[in-house]
């Protein structure tokens, strides 16, 4: 197994004015500042997200170094390393290489809907992704829930919890692969990954500008 290298702490910062919004990561006094846009809401936002890096166990090989997971700190640390490497046995089955330098975050759910909340989305969605600044976070329900939860997801996706890591992972995958904010395109992008299809992206879409909007599941 892995373990949580707790005194590497660093901050993940969205605020926004308006639709405009600043990202901001520190870790070890080195500030990385990254504009983008929400698309979906016009009100103002501000939100902070301390997490810690997270060394893979036995699946941490067949990651690409340009790809790395982290925790929020409130996210209990035996679950963080566990949670970790299950999501990095699902991704191990696509093609993350083409993404390139990509942070995927694990947020513990006592604090999503305050999180969701800030961003403008709705409480229930279990995933979301800033595209201009490489990241996608996933909440801990999809590793472990209540059955409350469990619940509300099964009416909302249709999908079984023991499948909807699988779903929102390619889903977000497909937003991140080919730079593209539309739900419609993650959506069909995850589709083909599910069923081994071959994955197009619109050339506008991954070559051109970057997209700066944040993505998030419905």
């Amino acid at each position: 197994m892995g373990y949580v290298r707790a005194f590497e702490s660093m901050e993940v910062d969205v605020r926004g004015v308006h639709s405009a919004c600043e990202a901001e990561v520190s870790a070890m006094k080195l500030l990385l500042a990254t504009m983008f846009l929400l698309a979906f809401s016009g009100q103002a936002q501000h939100l902070t997200l301390k997490i810690v890096p997270v060394q893979l166990g036995p699946f941490g090989s067949s990651i690409p170094s340009s790809v790395t997971f982290s925790c929020t700190t409130s996210y209990a640390v035996n679950r963080c390393v566990a949670d970790c490497n299950a999501l990095a046995q699902v991704l191990t089955k696509y093609p993350i290489e083409t993404m390139g330098k990509w942070q995927f975050v694990l947020a513990s759910s006592d604090r999503w809907a305050e999180i969701m909340s800030s961003l403008g989305g709705h409480p229930s969605s279990p995933a979301f992704t800033v595209l201009d600044s490489r990241v996608t976070v996933l909440e801990e329900a999809l590793f472990r829930a209540p059955p409350s939860r469990s619940t509300e997801l099964l009416q909302q996706y249709g999908v079984s919890l023991d499948r909807l890591l699988d779903y929102a992972v390619t889903h977000e995958l497909g937003h991140a692969m080919c730079h593209d904010w539309k739900e419609w395109t993650a959506e069909q992008v995850g589709r083909n990954l599910r069923t081994q299809l071959r994955i197009h992206c619109a050339d506008n879409n991954r070559h051109g500008e970057a997209n700066p909007h944040v993505a998030i599941l419905h």
